[in-house]
């Protein structure tokens, strides 16, 4: 905000022109932590596992192995 306090039109212009990039960046900042604050959510409790490929079973009666493409 020390476009305000500023007497010269030019570095005004200049002062105003950089507070606007910075509040640009921090609007974008918060939106892209929400978006990573909701994939996390999503991520940890929603989602459910991908079935697994690899299998192994080891019993007394029998060992295996199996693998799913």
């Amino acid at each position: 905000m020390d476009y305000l306090h500023a007497t010269d039109p030019a570095r005004i212009k200049d002062l105003y022109d950089e507070a606007v990039l910075f509040d640009r960046i921090s609007s974008a900042s918060v939106l892209t932590g929400e978006v990573l604050i909701a994939t996390g959510i999503y991520l940890a409790f929603l989602r459910h596992p991908p079935p697994s490929r690899l299998g192994l079973a080891l019993e007394p009666s029998r060992c295996a192995v199996s693998l799913r493409f």
